[in-house]
């Protein structure tokens, strides 16, 4: 892309073909944006989430057009940060304009707000810090929960014991990190 401006930008992303999809700018004179563009359904009287009848009552009514997707720009944080959550902003009309139903966890978006809004300025460097980081919101949380929590089970005590004191990064050489993520990932997939 080759726009100067984020009205250039939003326009340059009319009729992009995939489902939805976040798209940032950046310019010279430090103006930043976002902006969802893709193909996204009008979809009048259902939401698409179930299978109905092919009877002609559930057609689209087009697609949203670029300027009807929704957009961000410089926004009063600013920063903007993309890591599959939620990230309608507030004043979107979603219940309206249906893009999507399912967002990734919000554990990601967390942890680089906690990071960038205790700085000024951000260098390349720390954004490449950022990108590389280690820390987890849910394994914080598990250590609050395991405060002072003992077993007479001498395994799970084991557990308990390798957890106490560890700061909750997930480490490639950590078997804290490890024991967390097997945790982890069962309770995950009982849920479902």
């Amino acid at each position: 892309m080759r726009a100067r401006t984020f009205d250039e930008f939003k326009k340059s992303l009319e009729g992009w073909g995939t489902p939805p999809i976040n798209h940032v700018y950046a310019d010279v004179k430090g103006n930043i944006g976002w902006a969802a563009a893709g193909f996204a359904p009008i979809r009048p009287n259902w939401d698409g989430l179930l299978p109905v009848s092919g009877d002609g009552r559930y057609e689209w009514a087009g697609r949203w057009k670029q300027n009807e997707l929704p957009q961000i720009y410089n926004p009063a944080a600013g920063y903007i940060t993309t890591s599959n959550e939620m990230n309608l902003p507030p004043d979107y009309p979603y219940k309206e304009r249906k893009l999507a139903f399912e967002w990734g966890v919000p554990f990601r978006h967390q942890r680089i707000v906690e990071v960038l809004s205790g700085e000024n300025r951000v260098s390349v460097e720390d954004s490449m810090k950022l990108q590389n980081d280690v820390v987890s919101i849910p394994a914080r949380r598990l250590m609050v929960l395991l405060q002072g929590l003992s077993s007479e089970d001498a395994s799970t005590q084991a557990a308990l014991n390798l957890l106490k004191g560890w700061n909750a990064t997930l480490d490639g050489d950590s078997p804290q990190a490890a024991l967390h993520e097997v945790w982890w990932r069962r309770r995950s997939n009982t849920r479902c």
